[in-house]
């Protein structure tokens, strides 16, 4: 009976630790970047287990680069590392991928390039190159290789990101998914293919439509980009009606 009980407390904890993150993960994508860290203090304050509390260490260090927090950030993912074993790759991958993304945000490319090339490398260390982890990865190092202007090395690894989390999910109608897409609009944009800039930023749009309705900064995002595409093209109509409809959906999200 007491064996029992104790399966029952731990599997209720792993339910709310789950629900917690998914609130967090919520909170997120409608940029509730202070909101979120909170919660994840009141997390971290509980935490049991050095890989646990690392992850979460991640999960407050990108709230916090979201938010231009880049030295709050980097204190947290250096807490991590204190914390992970240097023989957990896996772990090692996650940590380098959110440090890549904190020197991204900190305009140094450079660093953020050898920081998630890194994290790639431990992910195939750990056999787990193929998770959803692996392709926030490929997802970031996409995005440095458009920085410097790498555009058919970037399209190479945001496929790859877009393929894993494809397999990955239980729906196509997900966050990461559309921003895959999003990414991958992006780098046809540059690239001058606006065909397929305008297939996947509308593939990005619909998805943010279903998930968080008409009136949310990514519907707003996704008109601008379809917009400047639009531009790009010299259609120059269509693209001022992406803009009034941004417009709009910033004005419905920020009233007056």
């Amino acid at each position: 009976m007491q064996r029992l009980l104790i399966i029952l407390m731990l599997s209720y904890s792993a339910v709310a630790s789950a629900q917690r993150l998914a609130t967090v993960d919520s909170l997120m994508d409608n940029s509730g970047y202070d909101e979120a860290v909170i919660l994840l203090d009141r997390m971290l304050a509980t935490s049991a287990g050095d890989e646990n509390t690392s992850l979460l260490l991640c999960k407050k260090a990108d709230a916090l680069t979201r938010s231009g927090k880049f030295d709050e950030a980097a204190l947290c993912i250096a807490k991590a590392r204190t914390r992970a074993a240097l023989q957990n790759h896996y772990l090692q991958g996650v940590i380098n991928t959110y440090d890549a993304l904190l020197w991204m945000n900190r305009g140094r490319n450079d660093l953020a390039t050898q920081a998630i090339q890194k994290s790639i490398e431990q992910f195939e260390q750990s056999g787990r190159a193929r998770t959803l982890d692996a392709a926030r990865a490929f997802s970031v190092l996409g995005l440095a290789y458009i920085n410097d202007g790498r555009y058919l090395q970037a399209e190479e690894q945001l496929q790859r990101a877009l393929s894993l989390r494809q397999q990955a999910m239980l729906s196509q109608s997900n966050e990461l998914v559309a921003s895959s897409y999003n990414d991958l609009g992006l780098v046809y944009n540059f690239l001058a293919d606006y065909e397929k800039a305008l297939l996947y930023y509308n593939k990005a749009l619909a998805i943010y439509k279903n998930i968080h309705g008409l009136a949310h900064p990514k519907i707003a995002i996704a008109n601008t980009n379809i917009g400047a595409v639009h531009s790009n093209m010299q259609m120059y109509t269509d693209a001022i009606a992406e803009f009034e409809s941004a417009l709009r959906t910033w004005e419905q999200y920020y009233p007056q």
